[in-house]
Formats: C-alpha cells, sequence, structure tokens
C-alpha cells in the first residue's frame, strides 16, 4: 500500500498529538519540569535535537509495536533506544 502525503491529515494529526500530550503534561502536573513536543522530523534527529534544547535528562517514547516492513516503513523505536546519547524509557500505550 502507498500512502499520499497530505498537508491537511499532517496538520489533523499534529494538532490531536498535541492536545494529548498537552492534557497528559497537565494530568501530571510536574510544571516546568516536564515538557512535550510534536516533531515530524527523522525520530533519531528529532528526539537528540529536543533532548539537548531542554537539557533534558530523561526521553519517554511511546511505542507502536512494529515489526517487519511496517518497522522499516515507520521506524522502530528499538533502534533509536540503542542509538541515543541519553536514558530512555519506553512506554506501551497498549498497557
Amino acid at each position: 500500500m502507498l500512502l499520499a502525503y497530505h498537508p491537511a491529515v499532517e496538520r489533523e494529526l499534529r494538532a490531536e498529538a498535541e492536545q494529548r500530550m498537552t492534557k497528559l503534561v497537565n494530568k501530571i502536573g510536574e510544571g516546568d519540569r516536564l515538557t512535550s513536543n510534536v516533531v515530524t522530523d527523522r525520530l533519531y534527529v528529532a528526539v537528540t535535537q529536543e533532548a539537548e534544547k531542554h537539557n533534558a535528562n530523561l526521553v519517554v517514547l511511546g511505542t507502536h509495536g512494529a515489526s517487519g516492513v511496517k518497522a522499516a516503513t515507520i521506524g522502530s523505536s528499538s533502534e533509536l533506544i540503542d542509538s541515543l546519547p541519553i536514558d530512555t524509557l519506553v512506554v506501551d500505550p497498549r498497557g
């Protein structure tokens, strides 16, 4: 299956992700000690740049449980974790 890029769909997904992250940060209530950012760059580049920018000591990533062709297409959290120069916690949203 070939997916076409649609800027309107990306904007909608980004807005939903930002709303969810804001809700989560507010629920946890850590004030300025906890930040969230929704990025659309290559995963390694985005995570590394954001961690450095915020002088982060921990990165928390959600996993989508992809493997095989799907992981090759959308990326793999486990590959990223092995290469990051910062402590990383992976959370499975399915529990």
